[in-house]
């Protein structure tokens, strides 16, 4: 776990070495996770043991944070009302509560969450070759060629826990749903000042069907993030 963890770290600093001021954060954890996902497709792939591939993952993200140019200061946005604040903090815990409830009551997510990606994860972690995750002779609407982004962080999750819990992967669709907030808020931000940032993360966050995608786990979230 504290490899990957490393990982993740590692990798996601690397990746948005470039990027400068708060909208780093958001973008290297989507960064890590991602590489995350992807270095365990290539070590299935590849037949290369996990921890070695994730060393190496660790150490390619080392290098790229060691290499990257010093960045230019940022330049100090216009204040920003009390009132704005307060709209964009009570939508984001508002979303966050719609979430929560809607996972208490569908905890195995939407249907793409239950038929295709944590489907995809759980094939992944037990069955004795990772191959039997995209066998043909599944139901066509498993739609075995799907990418391994959402799957691969899932099975990784699963197994480095212990757990195939269903709260594994809503937390995770829960992060992503929060990196998407963040990055339109600080890309914004960082274009056109931190008003329009909160005003623009204030309407994703506000967007009915935004908090219920997250909740059904489905992949149109992380896929917003990138």
């Amino acid at each position: 776990m504290i490899l990957a963890a490393l990982a993740i770290l590692l990798a996601g600093a690397g990746l948005s070495a470039r990027i400068g001021g708060a909208l780093r954060i958001p973008v290297a954890a989507a960064f890590g996770l991602g590489a995350w996902s992807a270095v365990y497709a290539f070590a299935l792939l590849l037949g290369v043991p996990l921890f070695a591939a994730e060393i190496a993952l660790a150490i390619a993200g080392a290098l790229l944070l060691a290499q990257a140019a010093s960045r230019k200061p940022q330049a100090v946005s216009a204040p920003v009302p009390a009132w704005l604040w307060l709209f964009f903090a009570s939508s984001c815990a508002l979303a966050t509560a719609v979430i929560v409830e809607h996972t208490l009551r569908f905890p195995d997510g939407g249907y793409d969450a239950w038929m295709i990606w944590n489907a995809r994860a759980r094939f992944l972690v037990r069955a004795a070759d990772w191959r039997t995750a995209f066998s043909p002779d599944l139901l066509f609407w498993l739609h075995t060629d799907y990418p391994w982004l959402l799957p691969g962080v899932v099975a990784q999750a699963f197994a480095l826990l212990h757990t195939e819990s269903p709260a594994v992967p809503a937390v995770i669709s829960w992060i992503f749903g929060a990196l998407t907030v963040a990055v339109l808020t600080l890309a914004l931000a960082r274009l056109r000042g931190l008003c329009w940032g909160l005003l623009g993360g204030l309407a994703l966050a506000t967007t009915p069907c935004f908090a219920t995608f997250s909740a059904n786990q489905q992949s149109d979230v992380p896929l917003g993030v990138f």
